[in-house]
């Protein structure tokens, strides 16, 4: 099947304006637009979104907007199944061979963070552990904010990652580096939720990091 192809519909001076707070000497590693690469064709519902990651001095720099018609996530604390609970932004970022990282955070600035490796995830899927078992206690691993412009059907993340947090050296070889963007679009008082990723999934699951971008360390 054909990784479908969309067009962002994000205002290029709203990612402008983003970018200009992100470091100056950043180092641009990723953009893309948001597909569904498991359909032929976005479905009806499907919203576009774009994301961008930046390689600071100390940190890793995230920038995402976000088309919504319904915009809001009812989780209230810490660590929450936030993709059960209503829109969400994820992030997937690869370090090594076999350690990875989740981040969600929703509209209002809400979070959950995971690291995962391959067997994890198994024993997870299989029932042999659970997701709290991946969740990170630290919260403030990612600082992050966001804008929520019902008006323009428009959501906005601004994220931080220090390499610190993550046990990454910026100075070192990085063969396995890798990252996803990805999101739950989900409509009040529906079941129905429009699953979406920057990297062109043969099928909407989000850990498959053989689809995931390889980032030129």
């Amino acid at each position: 099947m054909t990784a479908c192809q969309t067009t962002s519909q994000i205002d290029p001076t709203e990612i402008d304006h983003l970018i200009d707070e992100v470091p100056s000497n950043a180092r641009s590693l990723f953009s893309g637009d948001f597909q569904q690469g498991w359909r032929e064709r976005p479905e009806l519902k499907f919203m576009p979104a774009h994301a961008r990651l930046y390689a600071g001095e100390e940190a890793f720099h995230v920038v995402a907007l976000l088309a919504d018609r319904a915009i809001g996530n009812t989780a209230s604390g810490f660590n929450q199944r936030t993709w059960q609970s209503g829109d969400v932004f994820e992030i997937f970022l690869q370090t090594d061979s076999d350690t990875y990282y989740e981040f969600h955070v929703t509209p209002e600035n809400q979070h959950l963070f995971l690291a995962w490796t391959s067997e994890l995830f198994e024993a997870v899927v299989t029932k042999q552990a659970t997701l709290e078992d991946a969740m990170i206690d630290d919260p403030n691993l990612l600082q992050s904010k966001t804008d929520v412009r019902p008006d323009e059907n428009l959501w906005i993340v601004r994220a931080d990652i220090p390499y610190a947090s993550i046990g990454f050296d910026p100075a070192a070889e990085h063969p396995d580096l890798k990252v996803a963007f990805a999101r739950y679009d989900t409509t009040p008082g529906s079941k129905d939720e429009v699953l979406s990723a920057t990297a062109p999934f043969p099928k909407p699951s989000y850990h498959y990091r053989d689809a995931w971008h390889r980032i030129a360390w």
